[in-house]
């Protein structure tokens, strides 16, 4: 969804959806004579509240090329936007790495974070390395990206949704490295980097997470109930 110009959304300095006061920087040129007499050419950037500049829905608002803030009016705190894209705060606009996200794998995650907006293909290149650091914790012998993920699969440890999300990240940070291999059916670079972000967070929300959870439950078990599951299927032993 383009927030670009909108009354009202999430903040992404308090998220709280909350009504937002928009306000045009424009670029001033003005001529003036010094103290001395001569002719100068002053440029800079001025935002003028009352000056007629500040359109919600009017022309200056929406052009290409422009820079804008709005103020939140739940937390008092401005947003930057160039170009119609926001550029302060960054890390807001992006869910928070799972909190059973190894701690190498966050620092990668936060640094695609970092410069999603500056460079949405180096943003998915580090999501791709983190799937690389990530796959070991899930129980692959270090190697290829590709062998790892086979490895997980064959072991039945990787199945349906979750391989396809692992092969989907893997491809698609591979083609932000060497471009050529990806339709994108008409999305941009930001909306595709935007989405491996959900899609390593649901890898490791599947695997890491969910054996904890089920680990978790299973040791509520008693112990009897527990061996008896465990010997489930086992030929009895002839006496």
């Amino acid at each position: 969804m383009d927030l670009y110009g909108e009354e009202a959304f999430v903040c992404p300095n308090c998220s709280i959806h909350a009504q937002q006061v928009w306000h045009q920087v424009l670029f001033k040129r003005e001529n003036f004579v010094d103290d001395l007499g001569y002719s100068k050419l002053h440029e800079y950037y001025k935002a003028e509240e009352g000056s007629g500049v500040f359109f919600q829905d009017g022309d200056y608002l929406r052009q290409t090329n422009t820079l804008a803030f709005c103020m939140c009016q739940s937390c008092k705190k401005p947003s930057l936007w160039y170009e119609h894209e926001l550029v302060y705060p960054l890390k807001s606009i992006i869910e928070d790495p799972n909190p059973f996200m190894p701690t190498e794998v966050v620092a990668l995650y936060d640094e695609a974070r970092a410069v999603l907006n500056l460079s949405p293909r180096s943003s998915a290149a580090l999501l791709r390395l983190a799937l690389e650091i990530l796959l070991p914790h899930l129980g692959a012998e270090k190697a290829k990206i590709n062998t790892m993920i086979q490895q997980l699969v064959a072991e039945r440890k990787v199945i349906g949704k979750l391989q396809q999300a692992m092969d989907g990240l893997r491809v698609i940070g591979n083609d932000a490295v060497h471009p050529g291999l990806i339709d994108s059916e008409g999305k941009d670079d930001r909306e595709v980097s935007l989405t491996l972000f959900k899609v390593i967070n649901f890898i490791v929300a599947e695997t890491l997470e969910s054996d904890q959870m089920i680990g978790e439950l299973y040791s509520l078990l008693p112990e009897r109930v527990r061996k008896g599951i465990e010997d489930r299927g086992n030929p009895p032993k002839n006496k």
